[in-house]
């Protein structure tokens, strides 16, 4: 029986509830509920959803162990990712970076203020608050001083490598998206799978980019649609992910979505 895999950030997050895309493809890729399987995280980074990638596949695990921090992480007996598998790659942001290493959701920097630090450290997640204190400041610290954008670039450019890789090999049936522009992918000439992107369809939900401010205002900048999309649109973005698995048809993010929603 084939399993859907998740990798990504909040557009994949939550996608067993009903509404959700996720939950739509696998209805039609007739895969059950308990095979959906969600890697995915608000604030992640691409390097974070690389690393729950790899941590997968049996073709990286080599003797079925690798090393994470170096601690051994094995994949017990039919648990990895599978050549009849699906798998959908959403990747995050070009400027994430997964620099707190139990806290992979502040790669999004607007995530590191002290709320986040209290809430972290209140709910027991933290082994070592001495570390994760000064993984947070040198964290804060980076995205204070980065000033090549190349360079963040190139860092997005080795996961499209990777999941080009992938997909050339028939490691699985695998689809992958990005979230916002695309600048890396067309300089090195590694992206086929799409036409415009996720966040467009995201922002063009409200009718003016006023009307956006004023709903993320409203709200202290919190997006209370499931991932960050419509009932409706998350259908229409199930459909097209699907004609990809079945036809290859490029996902093209320009039209058939819904524009305008919120006034």
């Amino acid at each position: 029986m084939s399993k859907l895999w998740l990798f990504g950030d909040s557009y994949v997050y939550g996608c067993h509830s009903e509404g959700h895309w996720g939950h739509d493809l696998a209805l039609q890729l007739n895969i059950a509920e308990e095979d959906i399987l969600n890697f995915g995280m608000s604030g992640t980074g691409p390097d974070y959803v690389s690393y729950q990638l790899v941590k997968h596949m049996h073709q990286f695990n080599k003797n079925n162990m690798l090393l994470f921090f170096n601690k051994p992480y094995g994949l017990r007996e039919g648990t990895g990712i599978a050549k009849d598998d699906y798998a959908v790659v959403v990747i995050p942001p070009i400027f994430r970076s997964w620099l707190v290493d139990e806290a992979p959701e502040a790669s999004h920097f607007p995530n590191l203020d002290k709320a986040f630090e209290k809430d972290v450290l209140k709910n027991g997640r933290i082994n070592n608050e001495a570390l994760f204190a000064g993984q947070v400041e040198a964290a804060r610290q980076y995205y204070y001083t980065r000033n090549r954008p190349d360079k963040m670039h190139f860092d997005r450019f080795t996961i499209a490598i990777l999941l080009k890789y992938i997909q050339q090999n028939a490691f699985c049936n695998l689809v992958y998206v990005y979230s916002d522009p695309i600048n890396e992918a067309e300089e090195y000439h590694v992206h086929e799978n799409q036409i415009g992107i996720l966040d467009d369809v995201s922002t063009e939900e409200f009718v003016t980019e006023a009307v956006r401010n004023k709903y993320h205002i409203k709200n202290n900048n919190k997006d209370f649609r499931n991932g960050h999309l419509s009932r409706d649109n998350h259908k229409i973005f199930a459909n097209k992910l699907f004609t990809f698995f079945e036809n290859g048809d490029t996902i093209d993010f320009t039209k058939d979505f819904l524009k305008g929603i919120y006034e």
